[in-house]
C-alpha cells in the first residue's frame, strides 16, 4: 500500500488503506504515526502538490476528508491542517492563490469560513484568523450591495 502512495496510485492505495485501517493493521516499525495519520498526511501532501500544479485533487481529497471527519481519530494538528486546506482551497483565484475577493458566492465564502473556523477549533495557531476576517469583509461587501 505504501508503495502505491509513493508511485501516485492514489485510488488503489486508498482502497488498500481502507482495508488495512478497518483491520487495525499497524504501520511498519520505522513509522512514527499510525495508519490513518500516515494516510491523512500523505494524501494532504499529494493534494497540496496537485493544487499548486493546477490539477484536480478529486476524488481522493474528498474521500480522505470524509474519513477524517467521520471515521478516523487523528491528532488535532492533522485535523487542523486538513480543515485549513479545505477552506483555503474554496477561495482559490485563477492563479491558485486563496483570496476571499476571488469568490463572489456568499455560500462558498460561508463554507470556507466554517472550515477555517473548525481548523482554528482544532488548533488555535492554525493561522486562519486573517483569512477569516477577509472572508467576513467580503461577505459584508457582497450582501450590502
Amino acid at each position: 500500500m505504501i508503495w502505491l502512495f509513493d508511485t501516485g496510485e492514489m485510488g488503489k492505495a486508498l482502497d488498500w488503506a481502507d482495508v488495512a485501517i478497518s483491520e487495525s493493521q499497524a504501520t511498519p516499525e520505522n513509522f512514527k504515526s499510525n495508519l490513518p495519520a500516515f494516510v491523512a498526511d500523505t494524501v494532504l501532501e499529494w493534494a497540496i502538490m496537485q493544487a499548486e500544479a493546477g490539477h484536480s485533487i478529486e476524488p481522493y481529497f474528498s474521500r480522505t476528508f470524509e474519513n477524517i471527519r467521520e471515521k478516523w481519530r487523528l491528532h488535532e494538528d492533522i485535523n487542523a491542517k486538513w480543515f485549513k486546506f479545505a477552506g483555503l482551497y474554496l477561495l482559490r483565484d485563477e492563479k491558485g492563490q486563496p483570496r476571499a475577493t476571488a469568490v463572489d458566492d456568499v455560500n462558498t465564502l460561508e463554507q470556507a469560513d466554517a472550515l477555517l473556523a473548525q481548523a482554528a477549533a482544532y488548533n488555535k495557531n492554525a493561522g486562519v484568523k486573517t483569512m477569516r476576517e477577509k472572508i467576513r469583509a467580503r461577505i459584508n461587501g457582497l450582501t450590502q450591495l
